[in-house]
């Protein structure tokens, strides 16, 4: 495919996205993964492999449309293509547990070149043994709560059917 291919596991309380390593194959020993942030090339196909490791989740990204149930056992291909750069809202919109309002993320459309350069870079920093995935050293994962919660939908504003954008 020519599109960019990316496992998204949804488990309480946190999106896991899984990128090809350096040998461009999914689910291989050199992937690298990103908590709660998703980064993918503007005007280029998507494939994103959405996955439940517990209960029933729901991607959903307003701005493009997408909203998508993740099922535990089964792997959901959602296609798309993103036509603007910029920074987007992830959210679950299915009532996945206690922590639920927590389950939030960023998705990071940037240019060809700029996926590209990121892309590499997370690549290079995997092959480092001594080194971090870089969104986790930046403190980009694990911590949903921080990037506005409930105030995901339902933020000074907001209606029910629109979303904060970041």
């Amino acid at each position: 495919t020519n599109g960019c291919e990316i496992v998204l596991t949804a488990r309480q309380f946190e999106w896991e996205a899984a990128y090809p390593g350096a040998d461009g194959q999914l689910r291989t020993a050199d992937d690298f993964t990103l908590l709660n942030r998703l980064n993918i090339p503007v005007n280029r196909p998507v494939v994103l492999h959405l996955e439940s490791e517990d209960v029933l989740h729901s991607f959903f990204v307003y701005p493009f449309r997408i909203k998508q149930d993740a099922i535990p056992g089964r792997t959901i291909p959602i296609w798309f293509e993103v036509t603007a750069t910029g920074e987007y809202s992830l959210g679950c919109a299915e009532l996945c547990g206690f922590g639920h309002y927590t389950m939030d993320g960023t998705v990071i459309v940037q240019t060809q070149a700029e996926f590209e350069a990121w892309e590499a870079e997370q690549i290079a920093t995997r092959a480092d043994p001594g080194a971090q995935n870089l969104a986790a050293a930046a403190g980009n994962g694990g911590a949903a709560s921080q990037s506005g919660g409930c105030g995901f939908c339902v933020g000074a504003g907001s209606t029910t059917m629109s979303l904060k954008r970041q």
